[in-house]
């Protein structure tokens, strides 16, 4: 037996980090959106901030899996950290508790356990046929002015091209990217996109709202056919620039790659806090000051919420509930 110790994949450590600091940043500037260079950055990182999470979450849903079934007790953890943050958030706001319609980000861990428990099904389905019909029910969602907000159905088909493409996306995939022509694709991909959305930003009214996920195209008031066209732009772009960050991201060890492997504490943690924080009067002083002086501070906010949260005491109430075994629920654990 090799005594070596496997070398952790710093990598995605960084990718992860990298998008759940886009995933914070994008909720703390939203109340400055009315400042054109955070309105900019805001519409920029919601192009492709939650694709690439849900990308991430479908690529490690593999483990899963095993032998074509579920292995539940994963997914009863997630389900028990969306009741304690809904009953959280139900505290908070002083509302009504609900386990169908997820308050504030919480959609995202909604959606997470619904293809979860989906897995079975879609682990059989052929690659590139599975990858069409999910983009073919995205598109086909938009639609149905109906899916509403119930269960998050209108996200849950709306991202589900990027839950299949991380899922059946291997390492191989990845490292075919590590290409110092493919990184100067990727940086060239991410300013021309940049220079698009700051320079024609008012000409896009609705594609903030487009990429949310969750607006049919009757209540982005536009037509059918060009919400069509429009998403399936989205997801071209979308994928783009995942693929562009995955060929610029650092594969070596790096002072943030540690919080990497926090990110789910981190989106978990900093929900109620804007929440909480859009309680205080912040905004309405940084709204006083001069935009550059808001912009600064607001960004350095968030990322020193992002590593205050990434800190190994707030994993410990995490790695405790994530590892409780439902046994008494799940006698024929593999059967699903």
């Amino acid at each position: 037996m090799s005594n070596k110790i496997k070398e952790r994949d710093y990598f995605f450590d960084n990718l992860r980090f990298i998008f759940i600091l886009l995933v914070v940043v994008a909720h703390f500037i939203s109340p400055l959106s009315n400042i054109y260079t955070i309105k900019f950055l805001y519409r920029y990182i919601y192009i492709f901030h939650m694709p690439g999470m849900i990308f991430i979450s479908g690529y490690f849903a593999k483990s899963s899996v095993k032998d074509g079934k579920l292995i539940k007790n994963k997914v009863f953890n997630f389900i028990m950290l969306y009741i304690i943050f809904q009953i959280i958030f139900t505290l908070i706001n002083s509302g009504k508790f609900s386990i169908y319609h997820a308050q504030s980000g919480l959609w995202y861990l909604q959606i997470i356990i619904i293809y979860s428990l989906l897995l079975p099904l879609l682990s059989r389905a052929k690659t590139l046929p599975m990858i069409i019909l999910s983009i073919i029910l995205g598109l086909l969602v938009g639609f149905d002015s109906s899916a509403g907000h119930v269960a998050s159905l209108q996200r849950i088909l709306v991202f589900l091209p990027f839950y299949m493409i991380g899922y059946y996306c291997n390492k191989n995939n990845i490292e075919k990217l590590f290409n110092k022509k493919y990184m100067i694709i990727g940086i060239i991909v991410f300013l021309a996109i940049g220079y698009l959305q700051y320079r024609y930003m008012n000409v896009f009214k609705y594609s903030l709202n487009l990429s949310t996920g969750r607006y049919s195209y009757i209540a982005l008031k536009i037509s059918n056919i060009k919400g069509l066209i429009s998403r399936m732009i989205w997801y071209i772009i979308s994928i783009l620039m995942i693929a562009s960050l995955i060929t610029i991201t650092p594969r070596n060890k790096m002072i943030f790659s540690k919080f990497g492997s926090r990110t789910l504490q981190v989106f978990l943690l900093h929900l109620p806090l804007v929440v909480l924080v859009r309680k205080t009067n912040l905004y309405v002083y940084l709204k006083s000051i001069s935009q550059v002086n808001a912009t600064v501070i607001i960004l350095i906010f968030s990322i020193v919420v992002t590593i205050i949260l990434s800190l190994k005491i707030f994993s410990y109430p995490f790695n405790y509930l994530m590892n409780i075994k439902f046994k008494h629920f799940l006698k024929g654990e593999n059967e699903l």
